[in-house]
């Protein structure tokens, strides 16, 4: 959060202390013009008392916390707390000009009411604050609510082989063979995957392709892809090439055109609305 570009910080810091209350505080106002900033209850350079209280896992506490919202606040006194004991900066003290210092225990900012009850600053208080600012959050931000549902994109399932299937402008969306569908990203997963569910059951035929040295491999080079143990196939090509792989591999397992369906869905156009 103590990261965030600027704008982005002031806003989300105005609205977790004011919350949804009427009353505020002008909090972006103060941060724009310099009297508010962010405090980092626990600093940002860890002096030898902050390391003990924190406990022997004080380096892993510091580098995972540091920034995070549950070890932020907003003060005035940013300069004056430094990196002073988590007692000073709750109790308040009096700075090396005599002024004295406002401890979080006092603070106007609702931002620090969970800290008025601490007496301590450790991983166990940072995540129980924590929790109270996601809950916060979800309240000032909760879940939309909606009946909307979006509209599926038109899909064409069509046979293997199927002499009147147009490719252009469509990509594949899922498979089925012999009835088992699986979702795929592009034709050549779909390859894979073809490929080694038919190996499943067509081992020898599957083989001997493999040994023909012809599309199917027994050896991998550039432009093949394992399917299965000590088998490839050539994947790197066009979508009908693909197309011709599986003719022939179908035709030497004796697999029907029909146990193979794609699912095509259109490409829609930039300018089509969404």
């Amino acid at each position: 959060v103590y990261k965030m570009p600027i704008a982005y910080r002031h806003f989300i810091f105005e609205r977790m202390n004011n919350g949804l209350s009427k009353e505020f505080i002008d909090i972006v106002g103060g941060m724009k013009d310099g009297t508010i900033s962010i405090e980092h209850i626990m600093p940002q350079t860890l002096s030898t008392k902050w390391k003990a209280e924190l406990g022997p896992k004080y380096e892993n506490i510091h580098e995972k916390y540091l920034h995070t919202f549950a070890n932020l606040t907003l003060s005035a006194y940013n300069q004056s707390y430094s990196n002073a004991p988590f007692k000073n900066k709750w109790e308040g003290m009096v700075d090396k000009d005599g002024n004295q210092i406002v401890g979080f225990k006092d603070s106007v900012y609702s931002l620090s009411a969970d800290l008025k009850k601490c007496t301590q600053w450790t991983e166990t208080e940072i995540l129980e604050r924590q929790e109270k600012l996601i809950s916060r959050f979800k309240t000032i931000w909760p879940m939309l609510q909606t009946q909307f549902t979006p509209l599926e994109k038109p899909t064409d399932s069509v046979t293997f082989n199927d002499e009147d299937v147009e490719l252009t402008g469509r990509y594949l969306a899922a498979f089925t063979y012999n009835g088992e569908r699986r979702l795929v990203t592009s034709w050549k997963a779909m390859l894979l995957e073809l490929c080694g569910m038919v190996y499943e059951n067509h081992k020898t035929a599957v083989d001997y392709l493999c040994s023909k040295d012809s599309w199917f491999h027994t050896e991998e080079q550039k432009g093949r892809t394992s399917f299965a143990p000590g088998c490839y196939v050539f994947s790197d090509n066009s979508t009908q090439t693909k197309l011709t792989i599986i003719n022939v591999l179908f035709k030497e397992c004796s697999i029907p055109d029909e146990a193979l369906i794609f699912d095509l869905q259109l490409i829609q156009n930039s300018t089509d609305d969404e």
